[in-house]
C-alpha cells in the first residue's frame, strides 16, 4: 500500500514537472509567433543565419560584406543555429524555424537550471523556478531572439546548472568559452564567481588557472579561425567589440544611463515583488544558496560603471536571482506542516508564487500587445508582398524599416531589394525611379516620383485595454514609440511601351538567352558608368560579372 502511494506521488510530481516544462516551451513559441520580426541589434545574427543556409560557401553574397556594422561579431552562434534549423526551415516558415530553434535551446538551458535546483534543493525549488521564469515577460520574450546576449545566456545558464551540481570547474570552463567567443562582459561574471569560489575554498587557484587558460585558448582558436574565414581577414570579433565599447567608450554614443539604472530595472524585469521575500528567506536560512545573490549583485555593481546600459547586458544574472527565490520557496515548503503557524506560512508561500505567476502572465499579455507594434518595417514588407503577386519587382528599403523588422528572411527570392544609405543618391530622381516601390519612414523625400500606397502605424495610439458596455465605457491607450512606415509606389505618368514583365523570366539566366531586345535598352555591368538622362522608353538590364541578369529597371 505504501509502495502504491509513493508511486502515485512520484507520477503526480512527474506530470506537474513535464506540464511546467511544456508551459515554458509553449509561452516561448507563442511569443515568437506573435512577434516574429527582429530589430536592428538582432540583424547581424539573423542575416548571417539566412546567408549560411541560403548561400553556404558563397561569402560574396553575404549581407555583412556590404553592411558590416560598427564592430565585427562572431559567426559561431549563427553557424550553429543555421545548421540545426536548416531542415525545419525547408518545411515551414524559415523565420519561425530559426526563432523557435533559438527558443528551444534557451528553454533547455533554463530546464538545466531547474533540474539542478530540483536535484540539490528538492522538487519545489525546481518547479517554482520554472513558474517564476514563465511569469517574467522579458526572459520569455527574448528567449528566441538572435541576440549575442541570448546566446550568452544559454552558456551562463549551463554554467549555473554546473555550479548548483557542485561541478565548479565545468562552470568556469563554460563561462570562459562564452566570454571569449560571444560576450566579453561574461568575463566579469566569471571573475566574480571565481573569486567567490576561491574565498570559500571550493576550488584551487592552480587548477582554476589551468582550466581557464585551456578553455580560453580553445575558444580563441575556434573564433579566430572560423570568424576570420567569414570576415575575410584575421580577427577576434569579441576583442574588437570590447575595445570599441569599453576601452574607447563608444557605446556611450547609443545613450547613457545613471549608475543605479540596473538596480531600478531588476524589479521591473522580475515582475513580482514577493519574489524578494523568497530571496531573503533563501539568503538567511540556506547558507549554500547565498552565492546565488551576492555574485550577480557584485556583477551588476561593477558593470554599472559602464555608462551605456541596456537590460539585456545583465540578463545573465536574472536566473541566478530566480534560483535564489526558488530555493527560498522550497525552504518554506519544507517547514513542518504539523505546526499551525508553519502550515499558514506554507499556504501563503503557495499563494504568493501562484499570484506572481498569474500577475506575470497577465502583465506579459499586455506587454506583448505593445511589442507587436514595434516592427513596422517587417509588417510593411509583408503587406507589400500580400498586395503584389508579380514574379519580379524592384524595391528600395530605407534604413529605419530595416531597423524595425526587415531581414532577408522576409524577401522574395526573385525580387530585387536595395538598401542604399547615401543621402545624396536617395535624393536623386534617376536613382529613385529605378524602383517600383519604396518602403520608408520619410515619404516627403520621394514625393516627386512616388505616392503613398499604404501606411503601417499611422494610428499613434496602441490600445491596451478597452471595455465598452452599458455599465462602463473605458479605454486605456499608450503612445506608439515606433514611427510610421510607408509603402510608396512609383507614379506612372506615361504609358509603358515595353513592359519589364516581358523580360522578368530571364532574371537569373545568362543575358545571351534574350533574343528579342526592346527598341531602347542598355546593359550595365557592376561598376558601369550610367548617364544621368532619364528616358521612359528605355530598359536597363543589370548583369553580374558572369553575365547573369540580376534585375531590370526603367529610365
Amino acid at each position: 500500500m505504501r509502495c502504491m502511494q509513493l508511486k502515485m506521488v512520484f507520477s503526480k510530481k512527474h506530470f506537474i514537472w513535464y506540464l511546467a516544462n511544456g508551459l515554458l516551451l509553449l509561452l516561448m513559441g507563442y511569443y515568437a509567433f506573435i512577434t516574429p520580426y527582429t530589430k536592428v541589434e538582432e540583424s547581424f545574427s539573423m542575416q548571417a543565419i539566412h546567408d549560411i543556409q541560403t548561400y553556404k560557401l558563397g561569402l560574396s553574397k553575404y549581407d555583412h560584406q556590404k553592411f558590416p556594422g560598427s564592430v565585427k561579431r562572431s559567426f559561431i552562434p549563427s553557424l550553429f543555429i543555421a545548421l540545426i534549423s536548416y531542415l525545419p526551415a525547408k518545411h515551414f516558415s524559415s523565420l519561425l524555424a530559426v526563432r523557435w530553434t533559438i527558443g528551444f535551446l534557451s528553454c533547455e538551458s533554463f530546464m538545466a537550471v531547474a533540474k539542478a535546483l530540483r536535484k540539490r534543493f528538492g522538487f519545489f525549488a525546481g518547479i517554482s523556478f520554472i513558474l517564476i521564469t514563465a511569469g517574467q515577460f522579458h526572459l520569455i520574450y527574448y528567449m528566441s531572439r538572435p541576440l549575442p546576449n541570448v546566446y550568452g545566456l544559454m552558456f551562463t545558464n549551463a554554467a549555473l546548472g554546473f555550479l548548483l551540481n557542485g561541478k565548479y570547474y565545468k562552470s568556469i570552463s563554460v563561462l570562459a568559452f562564452a566570454a571569449v567567443v560571444i560576450r566579453s562582459e561574461i568575463f566579469l561574471l566569471l571573475s566574480v564567481l571565481s573569486l567567490s569560489l576561491l574565498g570559500q575554498r571550493r576550488i584551487h587557484i592552480g587548477r582554476l588557472f589551468l582550466i581557464g587558460v585551456l578553455s580560453s585558448v580553445t575558444a580563441l582558436s575556434f573564433t579566430v579561425f572560423i570568424d576570420s574565414w567569414f570576415w575575410g581577414t584575421w580577427c577576434w570579433p569579441e576583442l574588437q567589440a570590447f575595445v570599441f565599447n569599453v576601452l574607447e567608450g563608444k557605446s556611450s554614443e547609443w545613450g547613457t544611463s545613471p549608475f543605479y539604472y540596473y538596480f531600478k530595472r531588476i524589479p521591473w524585469i522580475m515582475m513580482n515583488p514577493t519574489l524578494f521575500v523568497f530571496g531573503l528567506v533563501s539568503f538567511l536560512t540556506v547558507r549554500s544558496s547565498r552565492i546565488l545573490l551576492y555574485v550577480p549583485f557584485a556583477f551588476v555593481f561593477i558593470f554599472s560603471f559602464l555608462k551605456h546600459k541596456e537590460w539585456r547586458f545583465i540578463s545573465y544574472i536574472i536566473p541566478w536571482i530566480d534560483s535564489s527565490c526558488a530555493v527560498g520557496f522550497s525552504r518554506l515548503m519544507q517547514l513542518n506542516g504539523q505546526n499551525k503557524m508553519n502550515n499558514n506560512i506554507r499556504k501563503l508561500a503557495i499563494i504568493a508564487i501562484f499570484f506572481g505567476f498569474s500577475f506575470g502572465i497577465f502583465a506579459s499579455s499586455l506587454l506583448l500587445k505593445v511589442f507587436t507594434f514595434a516592427y513596422p518595417g517587417g509588417v510593411a514588407l509583408e503587406k507589400l508582398h500580400s498586395m503584389n503577386n508579380n514574379s519580379y519587382e524592384t524595391v528600395h528599403l530605407d534604413t529605419y524599416p530595416c531597423m524595425t523588422g526587415i531581414t532577408r528572411f522576409l524577401q522574395k527570392p526573385n525580387w530585387y531589394y536595395d538598401k542604399e544609405e547615401d543621402s545624396s543618391r536617395l535624393n536623386d530622381d534617376l536613382f529613385q525611379t529605378q524602383f517600383d516601390y519604396i518602403i520608408t519612414d520619410t515619404p516627403k523625400l520621394y514625393e516627386r516620383n512616388f505616392e503613398v500606397l499604404h501606411t503601417v502605424g499611422e494610428d499613434r495610439k496602441i490600445p491596451i485595454i478597452s471595455v465598452q458596455s452599458k455599465l462602463a465605457n473605458y479605454s486605456w491607450n499608450i503612445q506608439n514609440s515606433a514611427f510610421p512606415v510607408y509603402i510608396l509606389a512609383q507614379q506612372r505618368t506615361m504609358t509603358e511601351k515595353v513592359s519589364i514583365q516581358d523580360y522578368n523570366k530571364y532574371v537569373g539566366q545568362s543575358v545571351d538567352n534574350i533574343k528579342n531586345w526592346p527598341e531602347v535598352y542598355r546593359i550595365l555591368k557592376p561598376g558601369s558608368i550610367m548617364t544621368r538622362d532619364y528616358r521612359e522608353e528605355r530598359l536597363n538590364f543589370f548583369i553580374t560579372e558572369d553575365g547573369i541578369l540580376d534585375h531590370i529597371t526603367r529610365g
